[in-house]
């Protein structure tokens, strides 16, 4: 049986690439970036030479088109993610048990279920859930 570590399969984006929510705060929507982007722009804007309305359109298209591909980047992660869990139900894994009760751990047995109700699928070894972050190894 091929052993591989897992954490070569699960996808993390490139450093310095903007996580969840595009612009600014992750709660907040492309109109809200739009308007506020819009609000300092004419604040500080020359009077002698404002902007056109053609310009801001088309800054607003810009800013969806780049929170667009955010949310398209992080349901693809999360699709990859349950993709990645569901080829481990069978396999032998080994997982970190980072439990205050065993600190730096480890358990190995068979993935029996997944979790997806989270944020993050987990895989059910021996009776208990693991993160699918914490496999650290697949097969023996």
């Amino acid at each position: 049986m091929t052993v591989r570590n897992i954490q070569s399969i699960l996808y993390s984006p490139p450093a310095g690439t903007v996580q969840s929510g595009g612009m600014s705060d992750p709660s907040s929507s492309p109109l809200q970036d739009f308007t506020t982007l819009l609000a300092s722009e004419i604040t500080n804007e020359d009077p002698d030479n404002p902007v056109s309305s053609t310009d801001m359109v088309s800054q607003y298209a810009q800013i969806n088109a780049a929170v667009g591909m955010d949310q398209l980047a992080q349901m693809s992660q999360t699709y990859q993610e349950m993709q990645t869990a569901s080829d481990l139900l069978g396999q032998t894994v080994t997982v970190s048990d980072s439990s205050a009760t065993n600190p730096g751990a480890t358990v190995t047995g068979k993935v029996a279920g997944l979790n997806y109700s989270g944020s993050t699928p987990e895989v059910n070894v021996d009776g208990t859930l693991y993160p699918l972050s914490s496999v650290t190894q697949v097969g023996q």
